[in-house]
């Protein structure tokens, strides 16, 4: 196995013409040397932490300090929250790893109390008719208005991406449930495809960019979920296949980007995998194209997060394809053996054409 390092990588980058500007890439790997991002694991298991706080700290507020009906109390606590959020965050984050550890980990859990209880009482103002709005689009606002700021001044990644999650979902229910067609539904998905797709590709953005790409990929993966649950002719003023349509033009799009970043536009590989697209947008689901767009994207951006939440919701698809497909139980069978087979014989016909060889 060869060992490589930085600038025998660097050199056979600038050979090949991939790399035109070398200082800069020199620039950026030393500026990200000692950065050491912790595990996919750790943020989860610190949400989790997070989460069991927040209810702690919301049960106890409820039963000695405010009220649900009080709104003067629901804002007041929860700004507080929120300021005592941030004085621990800064205050913290550069004091030894013990202290360190304990301050963020408050600070995460006070500003999900504050958010919470400030969004209780945006849903109170609206219940009691002091703003003109229905009391989902006031949740809405309130959500909004509090991830907006703090997405600047609380740069925790967890609190982004639930913050932004948050957002999207809320912004999700009221596009399926407050229109009589899918309309605005249509529109809100193809507009969460856009972003999500252009903030992956997107080279110069930074880190603090990369809670929302995830919450985008969320919120898609509950839109197509949610999909088949509406199936009443006069919702559906948008076919089910538009959807197919407009996830298969976004993945062919997809592979011609990244393609072009790989020097391989007019290749046989991407003509090939334009017409499986294709052909995919035709027999497929939304689900499966999704997902299928997800492992993409995880395999060409090295992103493990993607290639994860990829995988799972792609047999997840595929299981709720095959169990709705109206066939017997045999034909599902051979279905799905010569599935396996095509999918081998296609993996085999890769490996031969050394389109998965990186020197290629």
């Amino acid at each position: 196995m060869k060992n490589y390092s930085v600038q025998s990588v660097l050199d056979w980058l600038e050979t090949k013409n991939y790399l035109t500007q070398r200082r800069f890439a020199e620039a950026y790997v030393l500026s990200h040397a000692n950065m050491t991002k912790l595990p996919l694991y750790v943020h989860f298991l610190m949400g989790v932490g997070a989460m069991l706080g927040f209810i702690c700290v919301m049960g106890f507020l409820f039963t000695t300090i405010i009220h649900y009906d009080d709104i003067v109390s629901l804002f007041s606590v929860g700004f507080i929250s929120m300021l005592l959020a941030l004085l621990a965050y800064y205050t913290c984050r550069y004091k030894t790893p013990i202290w360190q550890s304990l301050g963020l980990q408050s600070a995460l859990i006070l500003m999900i109390v504050g958010k919470v209880l400030v969004v209780m009482g945006f849903e109170q103002l609206a219940n009691h008719s002091l703003i003109p709005l229905r009391v989902e689009w006031a949740i809405t606002l309130g959500i909004l208005l509090v991830t907006l700021p703090t997405y600047v001044l609380f740069p925790n990644p967890i609190d982004r991406f639930l913050s932004s999650t948050a957002t999207l979902t809320s912004l999700l229910y009221n596009s399926l449930f407050l229109y009589s067609t899918n309309v605005t539904f249509f529109g809100y998905f193809c507009l969460l495809m856009f972003l999500a797709g252009f903030l992956f590709i997107w080279r110069n953005k930074s880190l603090s960019w990369s809670s929302l790409n995830y919450a985008l990929v969320i919120t898609l993966c509950e839109s197509v979920l949610l999909l088949p649950f509406f199936s009443d002719p006069s919702y559906l003023k948008v076919p089910s296949f538009a959807f197919n349509g407009v996830l298969g033009i976004a993945l062919i799009f997809l592979c011609l980007i990244l393609a072009q970043e790989k020097r391989q536009l007019f290749g046989i590989s991407t003509l090939l995998a334009c017409l499986a697209v294709l052909a995919l947008a035709f027999v497929s689901t939304p689900g499966i194209l999704l997902a299928l767009g997800l492992l993409i994207l995880g395999y060409a951006k090295h992103e493990m997060a993607l290639n994860i939440i990829g995988g799972a919701f792609l047999c997840l698809f595929l299981i709720l394809f095959y169990y709705e497909l109206p066939f017997t139980l045999d034909y599902k069978a051979a279905l799905l053996i010569s599935t396996g087979v095509i999918m081998l014989a296609i993996r085999l016909f890769v490996k031969l054409m050394r389109w998965d060889d990186s020197e290629s």
